[in-house]
């Protein structure tokens, strides 16, 4: 089992490293979704990193946090369209300096985007797998 969590692991290192190398643009082209949600772990914190088809109609957007799918979740960071403007390339990365302690298996990150026109979508969550998550101290 422990080699099975070290390989989903390395895949997963390999794999984020992989994305970050490929143009923003060219991963945005081939989204199904008009927001992807990728976590990584680095130093005792969760980074999101956001791509987004077209930010150009959101409001504001509302990250948040569970620890089972289906469960309520809690807001970790609340995003206003200002601040979508810091976007490079159509990404965004934001921090959860706080993360749950214990199995990353079961903490999932979701976004909620509230469009100009006061539209709520509420986009898949992001499951954090294979990742071992400690509270920032």
């Amino acid at each position: 089992m422990k080699i099975l969590k070290f390989t989903i692991a390395a895949l997963l290192i390999f794999s984020s490293a992989t994305l970050l190398n490929a143009n923003n643009s060219e991963k945005i082209s081939k989204m199904t979704r008009d927001l992807v949600i990728e976590p990584s772990q680095a130093c005792g914190t969760i980074s999101l990193d956001m791509f987004f088809k077209d930010a150009n109609n959101i409001a504001e957007i509302t990250i948040e946090r569970g620890t089972i799918l289906g469960e309520s979740f809690r807001q970790i960071k609340s995003i206003s369209a200002g601040e979508l403007q810091t976007m490079v390339d159509g990404k965004l990365t934001i921090t959860d300096k706080y993360p749950l302690a214990g199995n990353s298996d079961d903490v999932y990150y979701r976004a909620v985007v509230i469009d100009k026109e006061g539209v709520m979508r509420f986009f898949p969550a992001s499951q954090m797998v294979g990742l071992s998550t400690a509270a920032a101290e």
